[in-house]
């Protein structure tokens, strides 16, 4: 029932975004840290990953990479469309901050079908 991994380091934006989904019945949880987030990725059962391109403890890219080997979906998100580069599989979503939550939930609905209170 697609449950969300959310890596984003403002606390401000995280905790904006998780009440956001969890209020649509989206399951989220949150990592503010690189490490945290890698361990999640390889031992959770997320079927979206949500996640910021700079993080204060690693590279975002990374986190994207093993999401989309761990056949995740993913959803980029970013100010800094250029730090993107060519590594992103194509597969991947790109979002660029700042965006209405509501473009957030059309992704995470059109990859893991609608939320339960929009079924």
């Amino acid at each position: 029932m697609g449950r969300v991994l959310l890596v984003e380091d403002d606390l401000d934006v995280g905790q904006m975004l998780q009440a956001s989904l969890r209020e649509i019945g989206f399951p989220t949880e949150w990592s503010r840290r690189f490490r945290d987030a890698w361990f999640r990725i390889e031992h959770g059962n997320h079927e979206v990953v949500v996640a910021d391109l700079r993080l204060p403890d690693g590279d975002g890219t990374e986190i994207v990479l093993l999401a989309t080997r761990r056949g995740k979906k993913v959803i980029l998100i970013t100010s800094d469309l250029g730090a993107c580069g060519t590594l992103i599989p194509h597969e991947v979503h790109v979002l660029r901050k700042p965006f209405p939550v509501s473009a957030l939930i059309e992704l995470i609905e059109r990859e893991v079908g609608p939320s339960p209170v929009h079924a």
